[in-house]
């Protein structure tokens, strides 16, 4: 279950961006829920999310984002890399594919459905190939206050996965937001997986780069033992003219 829940997760820790200019929100960053706002033209994000646990090794997943033309669509490419106790290695390499269907970065709610391609490596029972499909839905409760929804499936290589979660972000202020987000993984043959998860995300704009860093607990719930410890860092900036 570590292997498919990291495997999971790994992919649906990709969030999308707002431009990085002075004093810019912080609008995406989530940790373990997708959020539904797409790249802005022109602008890269850079993302590594890091997850420790007592017992189990960790996990490292790298990702870069690149608008295709401008805020419908979005490529994405992310590689994991993975330690449980018999050695580092690669966990997977990913290829996203997003449309925003409904909204723009303004509005109330949106809606961008993500196809991806994942490359499992390990040995025989786990490498191969498994396509993802996961529709995230942003919507905007209040002024300082947004949800994020997540419904998906992942199917191929390994048993059938199916997730679903949400989360609520509270934007204290522009340069720091405090969130709780919830994720629920629903594994072939084994017991489901629920996570629990409190964080903090603040942001340093250093001219037209924004710097995210953040830091959760997620709680795994109906599992003894320790909790996990997940650390992330976004860096993005533009690459020619924005919007």
């Amino acid at each position: 279950m570590r292997h498919a829940t990291l495997g999971v997760v790994a992919v649906l820790s990709m969030p999308a961006s707002l431009p990085a200019q002075d004093g810019a929100p912080i609008r995406d960053n989530s940790f373990l829920i997708e959020e539904a706002y797409n790249q802005d033209r022109n602008v890269v994000q850079h993302i590594g999310v890091f997850t420790s646990g007592p017992e189990d090794g960790w996990a490292f997943n790298f990702t870069d984002e690149w608008p295709v033309g401008g805020l419908r669509d979005q490529l994405s490419v992310g590689a994991t890399l993975l330690e449980t106790g018999a050695g580092a290695g690669f966990g997977g390499l990913a290829l996203n594919y997003r449309r925003q269907l409904v909204g723009h970065p303004e509005a109330a709610v949106i809606m961008s459905p993500r196809l991806s391609l994942i490359a499992a490596f390990g040995d025989s029972a786990e490498g191969g190939l498994a396509v993802q499909a996961n529709i995230p839905v942003t919507a905007v409760l209040a002024d300082a206050l947004v949800s994020h929804w997540n419904l998906g499936a992942t199917v191929g290589v390994g048993p059938t996965i199916l997730n679903a979660g949400g989360s609520v972000v509270w934007l204290a202020a522009p340069w720091m937001n405090f969130l709780v987000e919830g994720l629920f993984l629903g594994i072939e043959g084994e017991t489901p997986g629920y996570v629990l998860s409190p964080g903090v995300r603040w942001a340093a704009n250093i001219g037209t780069v924004q710097v995210v860093p953040g830091v959760a607990v997620p709680f795994n719930l109906g599992r003894r033992g320790g909790n996990e410890l997940l650390f992330y860092l976004s860096i993005e900036h533009p690459f020619g003219p924005t919007d």
